[in-house]
């Protein structure tokens, strides 16, 4: 079968598999060629550049399926998005702060049930690099999880079951990094962190992100701020310094509190997460 009759038939699929495709045969250069433990001993440009260059791949799927399935107008109908300011201050601060919101709102809690939390010191260490990659995450992602696979899926299915598709897809996709990072420590660890972090907690965080993507008429520019401040917010506030068990239980922690702010969405908003009526 023609590869572009393949892309139309079923351009869900074909987006997915570019994405995993694309991403891991860069994750897998990393795994092959990475010792276990370097994350936590100090990162070299090589392995920067080649995370980097996966990171790319939800987007590069994106405009990619697009391309091949809409052609020009939804070219220009995506990058159109990324131009669309008229969402409101209140839209773009939400984007921003959500997360950090959450993320604080947690280490307040955990400080006040005595768990180990970081200390401000080594949130400060974090700062720049926390500041300088979210971008290329946000980037890298956004052309795809939101430019593509979510308003596609909103054709078919109910906002909230489009969320839990894409943040599924987007958890597992996740999988090679969260194997790199944690892979000295057994594969017990490894299915912890991707149970915990990137399947629960993603999927909350991608409701939340519906909820300002359909209250904002589709706007790609917030979705790449929110997801900015998403990455931004996790990597400055995670207790890199505590022991597997003690991150494992901060992580099962924000997840709770992300779900809990998501039911809310859902409670307030219903199954569209539209303030619009329907």
């Amino acid at each position: 079968m023609h590869v572009k009759k393949i892309f139309k038939r079923h351009p869900m699929w074909a987006y997915l598999f570019i994405a995993y495709a694309f991403s891991w045969t860069f994750y897998g250069i990393l795994l092959l060629t990475t010792p276990p433990g370097v994350m936590q001993q100090g990162i070299t440009t090589r392995f920067i550049v080649l995370a980097m260059l996966g990171g790319f791949g939800p987007s590069v799927a994106g405009v990619l399926t697009i391309a091949v399935t809409e052609g020009k107008p939804g070219l220009h109908d995506l990058f159109n998005r990324i131009r669309n300011l008229r969402v409101g201050t209140g839209w773009f601060l939400v984007a921003l702060l959500f997360t950090p919101i959450v993320a604080f709102a947690v280490l307040a809690v955990e400080r006040i049930l005595g768990m180990p939390t970081a200390g401000i010191n080594a949130m400060m260490a974090t700062l720049p690099l926390s500041i300088i990659w979210p971008l290329f995450a946000a980037l890298g992602e956004e052309f795809g999880w939101r430019g593509f696979y979510l308003p596609s899926l909103q054709k078919r299915y109910s906002a909230l079951t489009s969320s839990m598709i894409v943040g599924v897809a987007w958890g597992l996709w996740h999988v090679p990094t969260i194997f790199l990072a944690y892979r000295q420590f057994g594969v017990w660890v490894v299915l912890s962190y991707v149970l915990v972090v990137h399947i629960v907690a993603i999927t909350a965080q991608s409701l939340a992100m519906t909820w300002v993507h359909n209250n904002t008429r589709q706007s790609l520019l917030m979705m790449i701020v929110f997801h900015y401040s998403l990455t931004g917010g996790a990597m400055f506030v995670f207790p890199l310094e505590l022991s597997v068990v003690e991150g494992l239980q901060h992580q099962f922690v924000y997840a709770v509190s992300y779900w809990l702010a998501a039911g809310l969405l859902i409670v307030k908003f219903g199954p569209n997460l539209s303030s619009k009526k329907e």
